[in-house]
């Protein structure tokens, strides 16, 4: 982050940054299928559209638009298939008080970045893609990143975040394909302007159907948690010991310092399409499939270059817990929506040097901590996908932008 210290202005309006990041795979359903309360929950989660709460950056990554044979080769130009283009359309028509900065799409992965109208001027974007799919050359599976870049002028202060969309390999046995697809974004995806790496963005957010699975789970376990009887704290404590997810990260192989809000709604895989009741599939263990995770550069006092980032494993420790970081130990409601109050931060995964409670969660100082998550839910509509849509909304403290009025005649 680069900052220049100017004095403020009397009669401008600055604000701390609110970002929504959501990720859904549609499983080739049309929008036009989707209600317009759907995506308000979705998209807005419990406070639908309250002032105080209204996000300035909008990121949406969708999976699985368009998976024909046609959107795989045109994926190669890069070039929207037609349901990419109705996609984006209904999207930015329900968005109508925001305008939509950036549109991708890479064969059935979409990704959006939407940003309020009246912060749209200190808005810049620039994106990439990278394919992991078969062979390694093929957009059936991989990701694209969006730089979104915020200038506030009155602070002369620039903010980079790298908000990326991803689909990984499927099937509970498949691992470490889906790890390799994660190792295969951080190396490919690089952007034209420094900085070119995801790493070396101020933040991070990583959304997208991940695939990972649910292992080892009793009948028991999966009739509470389909049910929606669950409390949060049994569906963290299951989560810490049978999430694929959770396991590869406390090891240290993927996501490495990338924090996880506490998850308390119900498995968003998979879901049986065209059902009103919500029920899941009986042959597939319910899984938490899709995922919203998030990163801070963290720079030590012994310098700023790209070694003391905060994936490398000199960690300056006292910034690292301030951060609420995933560290690996070995060094390597309503109309559809579900969700509970969360704490500010809360994960299973933790560095042995990071204070933490008996219970494996961790809690950060709103005060100091640079990403506050407000809300991290998921939403049903049974509009012909099998995944539930899935929402976070983040305020960064540390961002200010500057609302911009258009003056009355």
């Amino acid at each position: 982050m680069e900052k220049a210290q100017s004095p403020f202005q009397d009669d401008v309006v600055h604000k701390q940054l609110m970002i929504r990041v959501c990720t859904w795979n549609v499983g080739e359903s049309s929008p036009v299928a989707c209600s317009p309360d759907m995506l308000d929950d979705w998209i807005f989660g419990r406070n639908k559209r309250q002032a105080n709460t209204e996000p300035d950056i909008i990121a949406i990554g969708l999976q699985e638009v368009d998976m024909s044979v046609k959107a795989l080769w045109l994926a190669c130009c890069g070039v929207s298939t037609a349901a990419g283009l109705r996609w984006s359309s209904a999207l930015d028509d329900h968005l109508h008080n925001y305008d939509l900065l950036a549109s991708n799409q890479l064969m059935g992965m979409e990704l959006l970045i939407f940003s309020r109208k009246q912060i749209t001027s200190q808005v810049t974007c620039e994106s990439d893609t990278a394919c992991s799919g078969w062979f390694g050359l093929f957009a059936n599976k991989g990701g694209m990143a969006t730089r979104v870049t915020i200038f506030n002028k009155e602070l002369n202060e620039t903010t980079r975040f790298c908000i990326i969309n991803c689909h990984f390999a499927a099937k509970e046995e498949k691992v470490a394909r889906r790890n390799q697809d994660h190792d295969t974004l951080l190396r490919d995806i690089n952007f034209f302007t420094q900085p070119r790496d995801i790493l070396d963005h101020d933040f991070v957010f990583w959304a997208g159907d991940f695939n990972y699975r649910l292992y080892n789970v009793s009948h028991q376990q999966i009739e509470a948690l389909t049910s929606c009887l669950s409390e949060p704290s049994e569906i963290r404590d299951l989560m810490a010991n049978h999430d694929q997810l959770r396991h590869q990260m406390s090891r240290g192989r993927v996501f490495r310092n990338f924090t996880e809000p506490a998850v308390s709604f119900p498995p968003s895989y998979k879901v049986l399409k065209h059902c009103s009741d919500r029920r899941y599939d009986p042959k597939r263990v319910p899984s938490y499939c899709d995922r919203i995770l998030h990163y801070t550069y963290v720079v030590t006092t012994k310098g700023n270059d790209a070694e003391n980032r905060s994936s490398s494993p000199l960690l300056d420790i006292e910034m690292s817990s301030a951060c609420g970081s995933v560290t690996s130990p070995t060094g390597s409601a309503g109309s559809g929506i579900t969700s509970h109050p969360i704490p500010i931060f809360e994960t299973d995964q933790l560095d042995t040097v990071t204070t933490h409670s008996t219970d494996g969660s961790q809690q950060t100082d709103p005060a100091t901590d640079p990403i506050l998550c407000f809300e991290y839910i998921s939403t049903f509509d049974n509009a012909g996908s099998d995944h539930r849509a899935v929402s976070a909304l983040y305020r960064v403290p540390s961002v200010t932008v500057i609302e911009e009025f258009e003056e009355a005649c």
